[in-house]
């Protein structure tokens, strides 16, 4: 699992950048409710660190910036990060205006398989000079042709390029599937 960081400045302060889900997103009378975060994902999470503590306290700032220098231009938009295993994960960043050093990212989930996925679980890092907050996703089980959704926001104060580290672990057909995939394709504009 140390793997997910290497790429990501493994250094001992890069541990610190991923936050473990504090609360739940809001939810739609379409999205199950999910329960909350157990043991488990957290030692998942802390195996994902290579055994780290994790502090559920960590808290984003904004920076100190107080104007908004970006542009709104490729927000919003789905970027495709993985197809393959009967899902599919898009992810559609966004910002706020008087948070302009956050970019929240929606994962939405799609099941594209007749088969239902259960045991969903996402995890990401990112480089240590930005911080992680995930919330927990929308549901754990993805019935055929529906959706989960996961929101992650990235502090990103020094403006960077967005790198993402990703795992990602579901059940399908009574088989477990594990994959780690990265992905830097948003554009410049979306940092």
């Amino acid at each position: 699992m140390a793997d997910l960081l290497n790429l990501m400045d493994d250094a001992p302060s890069a541990r610190a950048n991923l936050v473990p889900p504090t609360s739940p997103p809001t939810q739609t009378h379409q999205q199950a409710q999910s329960p909350p975060p157990s043991s488990a994902s957290a030692n998942a999470l802390a195996d994902l660190l290579g055994g780290a503590s994790i502090s559920p306290t960590a808290i984003l700032s904004p920076g100190s910036e107080t104007s908004a220098n970006f542009s709104f231009a490729d927000l919003d938009k789905e970027y495709e990060v993985y197809n393959a295993n009967g899902i599919r994960i898009t992810l559609t960043p966004s910002k706020k205006q008087k948070a302009p050093a956050i970019v929240e990212i929606l994962a939405t989930f799609y099941n594209s398989s007749e088969m239902a996925i259960s045991d969903l679980n996402f995890l990401v890092a990112v480089p240590k000079s930005q911080k992680l907050q995930i919330m927990p996703p929308s549901g754990q089980h993805v019935t055929a042709g529906s959706t989960v959704t996961q929101q992650v926001k990235i502090a990103n104060p020094s403006k960077t390029a967005l790198r993402l580290r990703m795992r990602l672990a579901f059940t399908t057909d009574g088989q477990k599937i594990e994959k780690m995939f990265d992905y830097a394709g948003f554009p410049s504009t979306v940092v």
